[in-house]
């Protein structure tokens, strides 16, 4: 999702840098404000990319938009399967079958 919102990868490609980056809090997106003031932000993956993922506010804001279209994505397949569960639910407490066949007819015998 960083690359998608504009993050650039910067792989953590000599001893070095692999050593700070072990330091750094995994998968949690962080901020500084650079030399002018501007706000920078950067999440470290150490289990992936084995990198530092860098981005402005803009980049920051598109992962932030793709973040909430996720979630309420996750929300509404949430509440279709809660509903689908309700309507299962009444159904058998009304003494019917989801298959349309009545109460006391089993799947198997037809």
């Amino acid at each position: 999702m960083l690359a998608a919102a504009g993050f650039k990868a910067v792989p953590a490609d000599t001893p070095a840098k692999q050593q700070s980056l072990s330091t750094l809090p995994p998968l949690k997106v962080k901020y500084y404000d650079d030399k002018e003031g501007k706000r920078q932000y950067w999440m470290a993956d150490p289990y992936a990319c084995k990198c530092i993922y860098t981005g402005d506010d803009a980049a920051y804001g598109r992962y932030w938009n793709f973040k909430l279209q996720q979630q309420e994505a996750h929300d509404q397949e949430q509440a279709a399967r809660e509903n689908m569960e309700v309507q299962q639910d009444m159904e058998m407490d009304m003494g019917g079958s989801p298959w349309g066949y009545g109460p006391g007819i089993g799947i198997g015998v037809w």
